[in-house]
């Protein structure tokens, strides 16, 4: 798997996207950047693995008070084939190349099995609950 970063115009270096999804996925990431900013490495990315974009993962806000939350979306018809673990594994490396003892956190719905399984895998450690302004039950995930 290689990840492709979504850069500050929304745009992917060397890639043209024509379908609707990719082109959501990077105006979304364009906005996010508008809204909190654009610092390398802490931004969003296209996985692509056996030349098939199969998702995108990132960084929700630059690095702060040494920590960083991720997130991560496998395309729908490609869930199921580990492609989330991946791109968490890719992440967590981005992060711990870059910052010595960063605190990386991610948040799931708790009937997200799929989710709550790569996270454990992946060592991360359930630090809380809580629930959000939508009114839904999330955890809270913590790795460092």
């Amino acid at each position: 798997m290689k990840l492709y970063r979504i850069n500050i115009d929304g745009n992917i270096d060397g890639m043209d996207f024509k379908d609707e999804i990719m082109t959501d996925v990077c105006n979304a990431a364009k906005l996010m950047y508008d809204k909190n900013g654009y610092v390398e490495p802490w931004i969003n990315y296209v996985a692509v693995k056996d030349a098939t974009v199969c998702g995108t993962c990132g960084f929700k806000f630059p690095l702060a008070d040494n920590q960083v939350e991720i997130t991560y979306s496998t395309f729908p018809e490609l869930e199921g084939r580990e492609i989330g673990a991946e791109m968490v594994s890719h992440l967590v490396r981005i992060a711990f190349e870059k910052m010595n003892g960063v605190k990386i956190i991610a948040k799931s719905h708790p009937e997200s099995i799929a989710h709550v399984k790569t996270l454990e895998r992946l060592n991360f450690k359930k630090i809380s609950e809580y629930i959000h302004p939508d009114g839904s039950q999330m955890w809270e995930w913590h790795l460092n």
